[in-house]
């Protein structure tokens, strides 16, 4: 019960500091299915954990990341910089959609089949390929300008770090309830709120705004990435 209790927390904090930039309407409907189910079984005497929910049998783990880490000392133009953060971008959305099936199938608390865990495993290691790989691309070569050169390097902290508050509360979800690491995961997340908030968002959305960066991630009136 307990490790229900911090699980739910961090869920809470994940979804409040990243929701806006990674969970689609999609599993938002997901969910109330997910309540009214649970009310109508509440009324029946039943468990909801007895009602397994099935994945999609076309999920599939997304065969590429970011990759341009062979470009070194570079001079990269304005569009083709702007082109990168949007492929950046939609590659995050694309791998965390796919995570997301199995997040709610996990937080449901059912177990993954193997090849399902090895899916989910595959594409945690997809997620952390693409944020190392545009961190250092960023980082190896000159930007356009000192406006590319500090937003490129705030939506790469923003995105990864939005990616290790999940795979936190992931972690949590497999770990046992006499496990005391978990509040070792809850301190880092809430060192992470500093990089992930409202503010820090609403400041790379005026970013890419401006720049004409066309990408739902950080608008608005968008729950999740588009992919085109």
């Amino acid at each position: 019960m307990k490790k229900i209790v911090i699980v739910t927390l961090i869920l809470i904090l994940s979804i409040g500091l990243v929701g806006c930039h990674r969970l689609s309407k999609e599993d938002s409907d997901h969910s109330d299915k997910a309540d009214t189910q649970e009310e109508h079984s509440t009324e029946d005497n039943k468990s909801s954990n007895d009602q397994d929910i099935s994945l999609e049998p076309d999920t599939k783990v997304p065969d590429h990341v970011f990759e341009k880490t062979s470009v070194r000392h570079v001079q990269i133009s304005e569009k083709t910089i702007k082109k990168d953060i949007k492929k950046y971008i939609n590659i995050d959305k694309k791998i965390n959609d796919t995570i997301n099936t199995y997040k709610i199938k996990l937080y449901s608390n059912q177990k993954l089949s193997n090849t399902e865990a090895n899916k989910l495993k595959k594409l945690v290691q997809l997620e952390n390929e693409n944020d190392t790989n545009f961190a250092q691309y960023i980082q190896n070569n000159q930007m356009p300008n000192n406006d590319y050169a500090i937003y490129t390097d705030k939506i790469s902290r923003y995105i990864s770090t939005a990616n290790r508050i999940e795979q936190k509360s992931l972690e949590i979800s497999l770990k046992s309830d006499d496990d005391t690491s978990i509040f070792n995961d809850i301190e880092q997340v809430n060192k992470d709120q500093d990089i992930v908030n409202d503010r820090k968002k609403q400041d790379i959305t005026n970013f890419l705004e401006d720049k004409n960066i066309k990408t739902e991630a950080f608008n608005e009136d968008s729950n999740h990435i588009d992919i085109d």
